[in-house]
């Protein structure tokens, strides 16, 4: 049996992760993610809470799927998060051209606490 690690349940979490899904047409994949990265990804990266950010893609058929992840420091996420959605921070954060390229507009995100995250390792 795997031993749990001890919390303490006053501690906060390292990080918050903010996780948005979207779909577009596979044909216009490469152009949306690099519009998502120039329009949402580098001013993300410019508010203060910021962590870092990630984007993921997948394709499966003629769709490919984004996946954007956001990592935001506790004490700051609430504040930096209302800036980017208009005062909702369980809204996303929809960028001008969305709607032309999202199949469907995906309205809501998911918001973990990060309890352990050994990615500096891996580097």
């Amino acid at each position: 049996m795997v031993e749990q690690p001890r919390t303490s349940s006053r501690a906060l979490p390292k990080m918050i992760a903010r996780i948005w899904r979207g779909r577009v047409r596979k044909a216009q994949a490469d152009e949306y993610a690099e519009y998502l990265y120039r329009n949402g990804l580098q001013h993300m990266q410019g508010i203060d809470g910021n962590l870092g950010t990630q984007m993921l893609r997948k394709s499966e058929g003629d769709v490919a799927e984004f996946l954007v992840i956001s990592y935001w420091e506790p004490g700051k996420a609430q504040a930096a998060l209302k800036k980017i959605t208009g005062g909702d921070t369980k809204n996303s954060w929809l960028l001008e051209k969305d709607r032309e390229y999202l199949l469907d507009v995906n309205t809501s995100v998911a918001h973990y606490d990060v309890l352990f995250d050994d990615w500096a390792r891996a580097r």
